[in-house]
């Protein structure tokens, strides 16, 4: 697991109406390496991430949440949470939110 912080996009660019209110949420992660892809959703390194949401407060404006993350599945590329900053978040091809790694350097 890793921790994260969450920027949501405000629903009036796109992103959902409210902040998911279960403590665990499933979305698609978007990693980096596959930002030039055309067709990224039906791209076959799409994996699901497994966030267990915390605190969500405002700053500056912006609607943050802090969670914990981890791949749905064993198999997936973990070392993608060492070797990134960042990625982002979707359902299904709609991007919900930034999703910032706290730990890495």
């Amino acid at each position: 697991m890793h921790d994260v912080k969450i920027k949501w996009v405000p629903y009036q660019q796109g992103g959902r109406k409210k902040v998911p209110t279960n403590n665990r949420y499933y979305p698609l992660a978007r990693f980096p390496e596959i930002e030039t892809e055309i067709d990224w959703f039906n791209h076959h390194t799409i994996w699901s991430v497994v966030l267990d949401l915390g605190e969500t407060s405002t700053e500056n404006g912006d609607l943050i949440s802090y969670a914990k993350v981890r791949f749905l599945v064993d198999d997936a590329p973990h070392e993608r949470f060492t070797l990134y900053s960042f990625f982002e978040i979707y359902e299904g091809p709609k991007k919900v939110g930034d999703v910032f790694l706290l730990n890495n350097k």
